[in-house]
């Protein structure tokens, strides 16, 4: 369920019977969109293209991209929530990437370390893999030992997604797990790449739907691998960057605002 003015699905204000989009227009400081939604099965793995990108597609494929905006988001759970968000630091990718299941990812000849590019082929070589080969990498690293992986990762359900689906392996690999209690909320750039898994949210996302979906759905619901993969800024953040942490407001008469 979203609240806001988008054409394809306006609100409207309850005492006038008002387009909330003529409401608003009123006081351009509000162009964002309410959205609350209740995630028993994951969102496709996405990201938003931002302001440039987006008015070149919205010129190029307008009925696709239906508007030249970017859509950062914030974010904040209602219960438990899990997701995926944005890629793990560099050293930590590099060290999973070094299990045989995960190699034939690789660049045939590889730098001394692991550095922006190296984890740009590895995501884009993911996303083109065959299913067939998809599900031998997650048989694979389902067998190994949890300890193989070093650091704690989220196990996605398998059965849900489907283990030859390409955005299981790239968000099992590649991606920050994202646990947040009821009450904790999160920062979602344009450009980073994501995917909600379970939880209630509700969340302020700016005027747009333009969105570019590589896994957790349909084949045909997928868009090109190189355009995705252009898309992406390639820059890993650590969880911890994308949190946002509660502060009291001065206009809250009983500190619950």
């Amino acid at each position: 369920m979203w609240m806001g003015a988008y054409p394809e699905l306006p609100s409207y204000v309850l005492s006038t019977d008002e387009d909330l989009q003529i409401f608003l227009g009123k006081d351009p400081e509000l162009p964002y969109l309410l959205k609350l939604l209740l995630i028993s099965k994951a969102l496709p793995l996405q990201l938003h293209p931002d302001k440039t990108l987006a008015a070149k597609l919205h010129n190029q494929h307008p009925s696709n991209f239906t508007n030249p905006n970017h859509k950062p988001k914030i974010v904040l759970a209602l219960i438990d929530f899990e997701g995926v968000c944005d890629f793990k630091a560099l050293a930590d990718i590099d060290g999973l990437v070094q299990l045989p299941p995960l190699q034939p990812f690789m660049p045939t000849i590889k730098k001394p370390f692991f550095d922006g590019q190296t984890l740009k082929y590895v995501v884009k070589t993911m996303h083109q893999a065959s299913e067939e080969a998809n599900a031998k990498t997650n048989d694979t690293l389902m067998q190994l030992p949890k300890e193989s992986f070093g650091k704690e990762i989220y196990i996605l359900d398998m059965k849900q997604y489907g283990k030859c689906d390409n955005g299981t392996v790239v968000a099992l690999v590649m991606m920050n797990s994202l646990q947040l209690k009821a009450g904790k909320g999160i920062l979602i750039p344009a450009d980073e790449i994501w995917a909600y898994l379970l939880g209630d949210i509700i969340g302020s996302v700016a005027w747009s739907n333009n969105a570019l979906n590589t896994g957790f759905c349909p084949q045909a619901d997928r868009d090109s691998v190189k355009l995705f993969c252009s898309s992406m800024t390639f820059t890993p953040h650590d969880a911890e960057e994308t949190t946002l942490h509660s502060q009291s407001s001065g206009k809250s008469a009983n500190g619950k605002t």
